[in-house]
């Protein structure tokens, strides 16, 4: 019997097919010869040759290619926007196909090899230098474990050789990038005098850019000697593991479930060596690991709303978002996440928490010293200090702050129309899945990347990162879809059906009719009913 169009509106996004046969939703009467046939075995079988004795040839649905009448067959494929996201490759499944081939994970780490040496042969800093030689290798000897042995150990290999040995050896070398003395001096003045900035800057490095969190990885440190990169590594890799092994949320106020949602996701040892071993990841984690707490705090955060757990989400993000202006997209996208699929309510406790973490962090350090907050977290970022940002990648922001007289306040205008355009487009569509979640929080980050005047390549890193977790794990946590948009999309589509049905040239039996006569295998339709 077909299916109902309830049944079919809660199906899975995917299965384009149920939801165009919600139209053929209707009773169908069974005929003496046998049960009706409907669904794809209709399509196959078709009707007879001919429709019953009292009723007109030219009035009834006919099989495909019979001059009797023009057929009804199931409606047009969905929109090309649906069809595009359908045909769009599963990255997980792409991974898992390319490191089952034979050659493909050495050929994988023989190409991360040439591009780590190549990197050696463009850059200038002395530590990415060191890094890339010492990638190089460790991607070529990947390369050669994964002809004799399986993808997975070559990969866990990669990981070791390309991004934890050369940050033991960086570590030992006392080599970084100014951003890691920058967060290991914040501490230091934190600890010192209340405030992480100096009051008196006179060079980059007296800058700290970042929100005041941000020096708390550096309190190790201070205290122990540990050098920051280790923490913000452990913070990065524990946020996403976990990430991606919430168990699933209860059914939402304002959703329903989804039937072919898998289980709890896992997240495997391969994953994260996966993702270890990319090598922006690889480079980052080594020579500077400033952004990876931050990108995993937010992956974290995002994971937790789409989960339906507003006050820990508003924690994690708030503490995201008190280390660093690039988490803030992400506690927004959040909260419209949140009011889409469990209600005002859940959306304000999120706000909630994240705006009192964010003030306990924050704003005794503002009121300490307003001016020198402004001035390093504020002025410094956007390139209107005194002391020019060392952030110059020459991307279109940067060229416009630098080209152009009063370029930077060109600059600033465009960055802050992208901040309106992104809040817009949260009010009218809203994300209903955490991919959708991450990718909006990645096209916001992709837009103030290009607009900022004071921005690095090196930004890149959120959007690869927050779109790329969830898939290679294969963890869509949205699992559940709003049930409002699901029925709207069943009525269109019952009511094209009906549309095609009418254009057939039958407007189905009168009521005096009486009941459909019998003829073998052939179906009565009738109009879907109207409310």
């Amino acid at each position: 019997m077909a299916r109902s169009a309830s049944e079919s509106a809660t199906g899975d996004a995917g299965d384009a097919g149920d939801v165009r046969d919600a139209g053929d939703a209707g009773d169908r009467p069974a005929s003496p010869a046998g049960p009706s046939v409907s669904g794809p075995a209709r399509a196959q079988t078709g009707p007879p040759a001919g429709p019953p004795a009292d009723r007109p040839a030219g009035r009834c649905a006919t099989a495909a290619g019979s001059p009797a009448g023009p057929s009804v067959g199931p409606r047009p494929g969905p929109p090309a926007v649906a069809v595009l996201r359908q045909r769009l490759p599963d990255t997980r499944r792409t991974v898992a196909a390319l490191r089952a081939h034979p050659s493909g994970p050495a050929l994988g780490l023989l190409l991360c090899a040439v591009l780590a040496g190549a990197f050696v042969l463009v850059t200038t800093v002395s530590t990415h230098r060191l890094w890339g030689v010492l990638a190089a290798a460790g991607y070529a000897v990947a390369a050669l474990a994964a002809s004799r042995h399986s993808a997975a150990r070559a990969t866990a290999l990669a990981a070791v050789t390309t991004a934890l040995l050369p940050l033991a050896v960086l570590c030992a070398a006392d080599s970084a990038q100014l951003e890691v003395r920058v967060v290991e001096e914040a501490a230091r003045d934190l600890l010192r005098s209340g405030t992480p900035y100096d009051t008196a800057p006179a060079e980059p490095a007296d800058y700290n850019p970042y929100l005041p969190a941000m020096a708390l990885f550096g309190i190790p440190g201070a205290l122990l000697g540990l050098d920051p990169r280790w923490v913000f590594a452990l913070c990065f890799l524990a946020a996403l593991a976990y990430a991606g092994t919430l168990p699933p949320a209860p059914t939402a106020p304002k959703a329903t479930p989804t039937p072919a949602a898998p289980k709890t996701p896992r997240v495997t040892a391969g994953a994260l060596t996966l993702l270890i071993a990319c090598p922006p990841v690889a480079m980052t984690l080594a020579v500077s690991g400033i952004d990876l707490p931050v990108i995993g705090l937010m992956a974290l955060g995002l994971a937790l709303a789409a989960r339906g757990r507003p006050g820990a989400a508003g924690l994690v993000l708030g503490l995201a978002s008190a280390m660093k202006w690039t988490a803030w997209p992400a506690a927004a996208v959040a909260c419209a996440l949140l009011f889409l699929r469990y209600g005002r309510g859940s959306a304000g406790r999120l706000a909630a928490s994240a705006a009192a973490v964010l003030a306990v962090c924050v704003a005794p350090v503002a009121v300490r010293d307003p001016g020198a907050f402004a001035e390093h977290a504020v002025a410094f970022p956007l390139g209107l200090a005194d002391v020019p940002s060392p952030a110059a990648s020459p991307l279109p922001g940067q060229l416009l702050a630098t080209a152009l007289p009063g370029g930077d306040v060109v600059a600033v205008t465009l960055l802050a129309a992208a901040a309106v355009a992104m809040a817009l487009s949260l009010v009218l569509r809203p994300p209903a899945t955490v991919t959708a979640a991450v990718d909006r929080v990645a096209l916001g980050l992709l837009a103030a990347l290009l607009l900022a005047p004071a921005t690095r390549y090196g930004y890149l890193l959120y959007p690869l990162v927050l779109s790329g977790w969830f898939r290679l794990v294969g963890a869509d946590l949205g699992w559940f879809r709003p049930a409002g948009s699901d029925i709207r999309a069943a009525g269109s589509d019952i009511k094209a059906a009906g549309s095609d049905i009418r254009a057939a040239g039958w407007r189905g039996p009168s009521s005096s009719a009486g009941p459909s006569p019998p003829g073998a295998g052939w179906t009565a339709w009738r109009q879907p009913r109207r409310r």
